[in-house]
């Protein structure tokens, strides 16, 4: 039973690093390609940095990044390849300054693949949602018309990567998925929704300046981060607790 039960959980982490990948690839082929503006690099090396800025979450050995304000924001603004590209760069630097250990390379694999997997999703649902190409370069949008495909793009985003981390760990632990995901992800919904709509409001301000945008995404990025952390902090104390 538990030879099978690591088989199965070999093979499910193969099956979202193969669909990460295929992503991956593809995004820098279309990039390469002309498909996507330059600038797409400015959030993709802030990501670096952010990718420093992770929070433990109680209860699991799992942590969440406060990158997605510049996931939503890539993806936004330059469309869904750039936006699977930066959350790599997220699963990436958020692994590699993390895990320790033999086990390194397959979370840092795992989580890589399945940011970037889950980011493109959103990002087509965004522009399906939306009917037009991304933002930047293109005809100004209201702030009206890109709050429902928003608020889509940020639930789809967070279900797909909750789900998929929550699967990981339900195959290793030998628990229940759902037990998993409720007690250890379905808090985090607000964090997904308030980056989406800070990511809203950047995406505004650089219509008009890149570097306004920039700075404003980067000061509210740091105020989510010391929220959370201190939501965080009492979560684990409470948990403590009532152990």
């Amino acid at each position: 039973m538990i030879l099978r039960r690591s088989q199965v959980c070999r093979g499910y982490a193969f099956g979202i690093e193969f669909l990460g990948f295929a992503v991956i690839g593809y995004s820098l082929y279309r990039i390469v390609s002309g498909a996507g503006h330059p600038l797409w690099l400015v959030p993709a090396a802030l990501m670096i940095v952010a990718g420093q800025l992770t929070l433990s979450i109680p209860g699991i050995n799992s942590r969440i990044s406060m990158g997605e304000t510049l996931v939503f924001l890539s993806l936004i603004l330059f469309g869904p390849e750039a936006g699977a590209l930066t959350a790599a760069l997220d699963g990436l630097s958020s692994s590699m300054s993390l895990h320790r250990g033999p086990r390194r390379a397959e979370y840092t694999i795992f989580n890589t693949a399945a940011l970037a997997l889950s980011a493109y999703a959103a990002g087509q649902l965004f522009f399906l949602l939306l009917g037009r190409p991304a933002i930047f370069g293109g005809p100004k949008v209201m702030l009206a018309t890109v709050i429902l495909p928003a608020a889509a793009m940020a639930l789809a985003h967070y279900l797909i990567n909750s789900a998929v981390v929550a699967g990981i760990v339900a195959l290793e632990a030998c628990r229940n998925f759902f037990q998993i995901w409720c007690r250890n992800f379905l808090w985090s919904l607000a964090a997904y929704c308030g980056a989406a709509g800070i990511s809203l409001v950047a995406v505004i301000l650089t219509t008009r300046s890149v570097p306004q945008g920039v700075v404003f995404a980067i000061g509210s990025l740091l105020v989510v981060y010391w929220i959370s952390r201190i939501y965080l902090h009492r979560a684990r104390h409470d948990i403590r607790a009532s152990a």
